[in-house]
């Protein structure tokens, strides 16, 4: 099983020019966690397709999607730099006149991103690790007290009090 999934993904990758989706986890389950561009997350297009065909041959049986979630893979810094120079240049190739130079730099540094979609076969258990979205973490991570995967359903809970406590009477 394990050999005939690795040669498809081999010959769908060289085919079908998949660089820009992956795998990126296995599940023992036997779903696992596609990585597409994250401008390619919203609507029909090709990497979408490309990973919803991925998903199929990994579950023939039929999928489930449990989470889709944007991920931060890394950052990219960008520097530009202007120089301004003034005086005059024939005088200032003999060195006997003044040259004035007035450098500006901005640097931006800009997230890399791409979109993840946890999966798994449509007869296998939810899993209860799926990520949490936060805005400053990257990767997986397992789900903060109260928060359920979107494929769970939430206990009811004890419904909290109307109204604060009041302080005692003073004397």
């Amino acid at each position: 099983m394990c050999r005939r999934w690795l040669v498809s993904c081999l010959i769908v990758s060289v085919l079908g020019g998949c660089a820009q989706v992956r795998l990126v986890e296995r599940h023992a389950t036997g779903g696992g966690v596609i990585a597409i561009p994250a401008h390619a997350a919203l609507g029909s297009n090709r990497h979408r397709r490309k990973a919803e065909k991925l998903m199929a041959q990994m579950c023939p049986g039929g999928y489930v999607i449990d989470h889709e979630q944007e991920v931060i893979t890394g950052q990219v810094t960008h520097t530009n730099t202007n120089v301004n120079r003034s005086g005059v240049p024939v005088l200032s190739a003999f060195g006997l006149g003044p040259t004035f130079e007035d450098h500006q730099s901005t640097i931006s540094t800009e997230d890399m991103k791409e979109w993840r979609i946890w999966f798994r076969p449509k007869d296998a258990p939810p899993p209860d690790n799926l990520p949490v979205r936060s805005s400053g973490a990257t990767g997986a991570s397992k789900p903060s007290e109260g928060v359920a995967p979107a494929a769970h359903q939430v206990p009811a809970t004890a419904p909290l009090p109307a109204t604060a406590p009041t302080p005692p009477p003073k004397k």
